[in-house]
């Protein structure tokens, strides 16, 4: 007997059945496949005759004979329907078989149970059969309805596959399911169309990307930093087996591939040889095509009257070189570009070796050379020519050479200008960075200290609910949005970046410490987080500091810790920008944040653009601070964490890198920190830091100092509940000590009239005040008459906005003006009208 297929469609809030007669002693049997979603079903025996299908509508109470009021089941049980075999629920696209022996004579009713979803209406593909039990009968299992391994994750020895949901790109236009291959051997997520597809939509490599997923949603979100893979399993299973081979391919170095049996493959005979070998001699010529192409782009080589490098070669390693600004401007791919197309080249180059040493071991003599490139001039990628090449962690290439053409040159020799040769990788790969302005006279350092206040008075009022004015801003920037007085804590942005010279002492010890140990970098990079200490009570998440006016300023002179400082807000659109510097008799800093805050549902994310550079004698280390997140922004209890990696890099080839462990979905603020440091050649010293960004940093080190304090975080004031969670550090920021009493510019943070009333509490006055201010600073916008340029900072040298230093001309010169007492000419920000 031929088994019928049926298909189904229950509807929401609705159920589904389908009546058959049998009699005593017979069987029914049945296979269930629900298309996508799940269902539930059960089979039931009722005493009426009826056959056929039949639906039951279990929201319109009157189109069916089922008593209202009551659960599903009593509604069954009134309508004449006894439960008999209760078979739960389905998941989308897998098959459930059963069988049903009869007791009695009579209807018996397979019912689908969607009642549970409010608004998706589920296919349901199904057989069933009655049949005799002492007769042959036809199983379903013989038909054709088998589990839809679509969503069914296949894992193999090297790799990983199968289908998830995948964010569309464009917004509102919802999922679309994807084929994935996780691969062990280049941990590497790769995506296509589908299964059968030969092209491949993208690649995020693991080891630069971060992993963050939703159990409840069964998502998963895969950040590389240039783009981001929101992505969702079907069901549990298969979420479960993503996440834990995400999480096994992040902390995977190097996996040999295996064959799954576990077996070495069968070797490849001649013609297989002959076809790697014309592989190869494609990549070569791929590779020789983009070799051309970044010499037709390259930084033009300036060469000696006798044809000679102009730059020495060194015997065993290329020192850093930094080009000019004029070298630079005459690039026509951006650095970023540049730095991606030396990768792809590089990878190419090590894909030809590979092969190339593969047809080697097997002696078919195919060696292919690559096509060189009619240029014979010989370019700044040309040193690279003789060199190995090697690829370190964070991606960089680095040569080294085995012999030089110059050995006899001295190695220390100097170029006309008096600087030493320079790695060219590191040129190429890196920014060049704009050195601070070392000033000698740190006026007023030299008068004597004052005392200053350890408390500020209490903030009793609540701020308003963050919740309520984040929703209107789903997914947009809200840096630069006004909001009310009582969201704010007694300071301005300009006064909170100078929270992290709290601890301006490391980089005195920095200055005095060793370079050939790690020393001196390592103690820069407690520095670098100290800075985050500041925010670790938790009350600080639920205030925000005054956005400052187009203009406003902050200076900060501690003669006890031996630095001056001052901050300026420098760009007002479209991301709020404050440049500062810091100068100390053994240092000098130079900082632009430009931070951009934007709200994903549940967290804040904070992202803060520009660069940190700090001079230290012949030394000169810079970074980019990491993104910090606002959790529970929307519910819950709030707190702020920095989170992913810092780089700190030095001229000198050192580089420090600061991890910031990634917490679990349910382990609440990770605080956990560890520091370590790599000299040029990439040779991990053999110190390191860990602890807290929230309390402690430790030495570990192989000599006495293992397990000492590098840093400690300073004390809170009392009852930091009330008073912001404010450090005894931060609570001096905004007082006027008689070292600042009628010295002060009039655009400095600490005049600002609202401010003042935020912190002495009168939060209808502050409110006033900071709607009339920001009134007055959008009029002289619309009368022209807004600042055109900063007061006291000019771009760097480089002439981008992420490098900012102190003016030294008349009008500009800060400092200058100070000592002279000398105001004139500047706008009136703070005076109302």
């Amino acid at each position: 007997m031929d088994l019928k297929l049926e298909q189904v469609e229950v509807h929401s809030r609705d159920i589904f059945v389908r009546y058959m007669s049998a009699k005593a002693g017979q069987s029914l049997y049945y296979s269930i496949k629900p298309e996508r979603h799940s269902i539930c079903y059960g089979l039931y025996k009722t005493s009426r005759e009826r056959a056929g299908a039949s639906s039951l509508n279990a929201k319109q109470k009157s189109s069916t004979s089922l008593a209202t009021g009551l659960s599903l089941g009593d509604r069954l049980d009134s309508a004449g329907l006894r439960l008999v075999q209760n078979g739960g629920k389905i998941p989308g696209g897998k098959v459930t078989k059963g069988t049903f022996a009869c007791q009695e004579d009579g209807m018996y009713a397979l019912v689908f149970d969607n009642t549970f979803s409010k608004q998706t209406a589920k296919r349901v593909l199904f057989i069933i059969q009655v049949e005799s039990t002492a007769g042959v009968h036809a199983h379903p299992s013989n038909a054709q309805l088998v589990d839809d391994d679509r969503w069914k994750a296949e894992a193999q020895a090297d790799h990983l596959t199968g289908y998830l949901l995948k964010r569309r790109r464009k917004k509102l236009q919802g999922w679309a399911s994807r084929y994935f291959v996780l691969d062990f051997g280049d941990n590497a997520l790769h995506y296509y169309l589908n299964s059968s597809a030969t092209a491949q939509r993208g690649a995020i490599p693991l080891k630069l990307a971060v992993i963050s997923a939703d159990a409840a949603r069964l998502e998963i979100n895969v950040d590389s930093g240039a783009e981001v893979w929101n992505l969702r399993a079907r069901n549990s299973g298969a979420f479960s087996m993503w996440c834990q081979a995400l999480l096994a391919a992040t902390k995977i170095k190097d996996v040999p591939r295996v064959q799954p049996g576990g077996s070495p493959a069968t070797a490849p005979d001649k013609q297989t040889w002959l076809r790697i070998g014309a592989i190869s001699q494609s990549l070569t010529e791929v590779q020789a095509s983009l070799r051309e192409t970044l010499n037709e782009d390259k930084l033009d080589t300036p060469k000696s009257e006798t044809g000679r490098p102009f730059w020495p070669r060194r015997k065993s390693q290329l020192e850093p070189m930094v080009p000019s600004a004029d070298d630079a401007s005459q690039m026509k791919l951006s650095l970023t570009k540049r730095t991606m197309l030396i990768s792809a080249e590089a990878q190419l180059s090590h894909a030809v070796q590979k092969l190339n040493a593969l047809l080697t071991e097997h002696k078919l003599g195919m060696s292919f050379a690559p096509r060189l490139s009619i240029d014979s001039t010989r370019s700044v990628d040309d040193v690279f020519e003789d060199a190995n090449e090697v690829w370190t962690d964070d991606g960089l290439l680095v040569a080294h050479h085995d012999s030089d053409d110059n050995s006899d040159m001295d190695t220390d020799k100097q170029d006309s200008d008096g600087e030493s040769d320079l790695d060219v990788a590191e040129t190429l790969l890196s920014p060049q960075l704009a050195q601070p302005v070392h000033q000698r006279d740190l006026y007023p350092l030299n008068e004597s200290t004052p005392t200053r206040r350890s408390t500020v008075p209490p903030i009793l009022d609540q701020p308003p609910s963050l919740a309520a004015m984040l929703r209107k801003s789903l997914g947009s920037d809200i840096s630069a949005q006004s909001a009310p007085a009582g969201s704010n804590e007694p300071l301005s942005l300009v006064q909170r970046v100078a929270e992290d010279f709290e601890y301006a002492s490391l980089l005195d010890q920095a200055a005095r410490a060793k370079t050939d140990d790690g020393s001196r970098i390592l103690l820069v990079a407690a520095f670098a987080v100290s800075g985050f200490a500041s925010m670790r009570h938790r009350v600080r998440a639920i205030r925000k500091p005054f956005n400052p006016l187009l203009g406003e300023t902050y200076e900060l002179c501690r003669p006890e810790q031996g630095f001056r400082l001052l901050a300026e807000k420098v760009v007002h659109r479209p991301t709020v920008g404050v440049a500062l510097q810091c100068e100390s008799r053994q240092w000098t800093m130079t900082q632009y944040a430009a931070t951009s805050q934007k709200f994903y549902g549940k967290s804040l994310e904070l992202i803060t653009q520009g660069q940190t550079t700090i001079a230290m004698g012949d030394d000169v280390f810079s970074y980019e601070k990491p993104i910090c997140y606002l959790r529970n922004a929307a519910m819950g209890e709030k707190y702020l964490e920095p989170a992913g990696e810092m780089t700190i890099a030095g001229w000198n080839g050192d580089r420090a890198v600061v991890q910031f462990k990634a917490g679990g979905l349910f382990s609440g603020r990770s605080e956990e920190v560890t520091i370590t440091a790599v000299d040029k050649f990439h040779q991990a010293y053999d110190k390191s830091l860990t602890g807290t960004w929230t309390s402690s940093l430790r030495w570990n080190s192989t000599d006495d100092h293992d397990g000492h304090i590098a840093w400690q975080a300073g004390a809170l004031l009392p009852e930091p509940e009330e008073h912001c969670g404010f450090p005894v550090f931060t609570a001096q920021l905004n007082e006027v000590t008689p070292l600042e009493e009628g010295k002060l510019a009039p655009t400095d943070a600490r005049l600002r009239p609202d401010l003042r009333a935020r912190e002495e509490g009168r939060l209808d006055d502050a409110q006033r005040l900071k709607e009339q201010l920001e009134g007055q600073q959008r009029q002289r916008r619309q009368a022209g008459q807004e600042l055109t340029k900063p007061l006291f900072f000019e771009p760097a040298e480089d002439g981008q906005q992420q490098s900012w230093r102190l003016r030294t001309d008349a009008d500009g010169d800060y400092w200058g003006r100070r000592k002279r007492g000398d105001w004139q000419g500047l706008p009136q920000i703070f005076e109302l009208s």
